[in-house]
């Protein structure tokens, strides 16, 4: 499931148009798992996760917005610094 959130990540910043890919797309992707270990720790804490997420599509869409150009029918993604930060936690390099 940890993959599939990095997976995750990438497409909901590729989704919102944004061209960095930010913890908040993490967030969002971990909530998005139905049976996610995110989701099962804000219901402990007693924390509804429908309005973590709406919060979390709320910072997201007031995010740039990244518009393609008629050459290129993608965008270039990069994690941001937040998100790099976290990597190297995980991994030690980067």
């Amino acid at each position: 499931m940890a993959w599939e959130g990095i997976v995750g990540a990438i497409d909901a910043a590729r989704q919102c148009k944004n061209q960095v890919v930010e913890s908040e797309h993490l967030m969002k992707a971990l909530l998005e798992q139905k049976d996610g270990l995110a989701r099962r720790i804000f219901t402990k804490a007693g924390i509804d996760n429908t309005t973590v997420l709406q919060a979390t599509d709320q910072f997201i869409d007031g995010q740039p917005k990244v518009t393609q150009s008629t050459l290129f029918n993608f965008v270039l993604m990069s994690p941001g610094r937040d998100l790099k930060i976290v990597f190297f936690a995980m991994t030690g390099y980067w």
